[in-house]
């Protein structure tokens, strides 16, 4: 993450939450800006939408609670190898 973006180490840089651009999700979750873009129109990513603007914004506690979802998935569909 770039010191500007205002996030130094990953969308949960202080113990709030926060609103972070697509590029900053996509950028934390390891995937191209059009897969956050796919997660939102699915509905697996919230937006959230302020009047009068138009940047797609998501919170930093939506991501998160989107990888812990995501880890339970994984972990109760596992196979042993």
């Amino acid at each position: 993450m770039r010191p500007q973006d205002g996030v130094t180490s990953g969308p949960r840089a202080g113990s709030e939450s926060r609103l972070v651009s697509v590029k900053i999700a996509a950028d934390y979750l390891g995937v191209s800006p059009w897969t956050v873009r796919d997660l939102i129109t699915t509905g697996a990513l919230p937006r959230v939408s302020l009047p009068g603007v138009r940047r797609v914004l998501i919170t930093t506690a939506d991501i998160e609670r989107l990888i812990a979802r995501s880890r339970d998935v994984v972990t109760a569909g596992a196979v042993n190898f």
